[in-house]
């Protein structure tokens, strides 16, 4: 197993970052955790570490020097920095010690997976990849294939990484190799174009060759992903035919208007698909699973979560505002913690986050 060490001297920062991150899937184990930079060189003295998750603004000793100190010990051990926003001019001097990875609070969890996609890809060596194909693997690539769809179709574009991170934890959990990781992305990039979801030009085209030529999981994941998410700039063409064109039609619409004051069914229901709003409620219950009103909120506190993300200091006003709630910032409040279990203020503080 990969060994873990998280170094940080927020209580919080560490706990969440031990028990939400499934370690273990990516062979990992969180082998010991430090509140301070002196304790964690000492567990780097004591046993063996391959990869150090560190904040950086730390009491005595920051994370910096905690780097320049381990590296002294063993230049093999791998980093990632994980600290708070407007701490960034640290992450710029990490650069000459060789740190490559950077995580600002608060942290989703599909981003420390993509860094261990990343990371623990080199640590321990693959099996061969000679003459093996994915048939040998019991992976169900449909079922990849679904989710994929039901994702782009609903909009759910933050979804995709973390649907892709599933699919490769599965074939590595199975001991498949790189070359059958080669072929479940060929797979699953074919079906995608079949069902229109990615559009076959001289670009797409290309894209075979370059999953066939990758030299690692993550490369091949990158390009998946990124090819996906750029279904977000091509419009209604890209939505799945099995969707009712009403819905398609206001999913696309919520895209760019969803922090419109008069976003109700009713208005779209007068507005933009001229049908009956009792009609059109149930239709959209019926093809997202959702209300509209609860669809509608978990949508704008999506959205919240990443200005978070960018500015976790941005003014509650102002945030609100950003969404849709710019008359009732209590009601954004309320609906921001019935969705995320925290207020805005305490989700930007957290440390990990999904």
């Amino acid at each position: 197993m990969i060994q873990i060490l998280l170094v940080d001297d927020e209580r919080f920062s560490l706990k969440g970052m031990q028990n939400m991150i499934p370690w273990e899937r990516w062979n990992c184990t969180v082998a010991a955790v430090a509140n301070n930079a002196a304790k964690a060189l000492e567990i780097v003295n004591s046993q063996r570490i391959d990869i150090i998750f560190t904040d950086i603004k730390m009491p005595e000793m920051d994370g910096l020097q905690l780097i320049e100190n381990v590296q002294k010990i063993n230049k093999a051990i791998k980093f990632v920095i994980v600290s708070g926003y407007g701490e960034f001019d640290y992450a710029q001097k990490a650069i000459r010690f060789g740190v490559k990875n950077y995580l600002l609070k608060p942290v989703g969890i599909s981003e420390i997976e993509e860094v261990l996609l990343h990371l623990t890809e080199g640590i321990f060596p693959k099996p061969n990849d000679a003459d093996k194909s994915a048939a040998e693997l019991s992976v169900v690539i449909d079922d990849y294939v679904a989710d994929v769809l039901k994702a782009v179709t609903q909009k759910n574009w933050n979804s995709i990484g973390q649907i892709l991170l599933e699919l490769f934890k599965e074939i590595s959990e199975q001991g498949g190799t790189l070359e059958q990781s080669r072929e479940f992305a060929i797979r699953l990039l074919s079906s995608l174009i079949k069902n229109e979801i990615i559009f076959s030009n001289e670009d797409t085209l290309l894209l075979a060759g370059k999953i066939g030529s990758a030299e690692s999981q993550s490369t091949i994941y990158t390009i998946l992903k990124e090819q996906i998410l750029l279904t977000q700039n091509q419009g209604a063409e890209t939505i799945s035919n099995k969707m009712n064109l009403h819905i398609q039609k206001i999913l696309i619409y919520l895209l760019t208007h969803y922090k419109d004051n008069q976003l109700t069914l009713k208005w779209l229901s007068e507005h933009l698909v001229f049908v009956k709003s009792d009609y059109l409620g149930k239709l959209f219950q019926q093809e997202t699973g959702k209300s509209f009103a609860a669809y509608l909120a978990e949508f704008r506190v999506a959205r919240a979560c990443e200005f978070l993300k960018n500015n976790a200091s941005i003014p509650i006003y102002d945030l609100s505002e950003k969404v849709g709630y710019a008359d009732n910032v209590s009601y954004f409040i309320r609906q921001f913690k019935k969705i995320k279990g925290l207020t805005p203020a305490e989700y930007a503080s957290s440390s990990v986050v999904e």
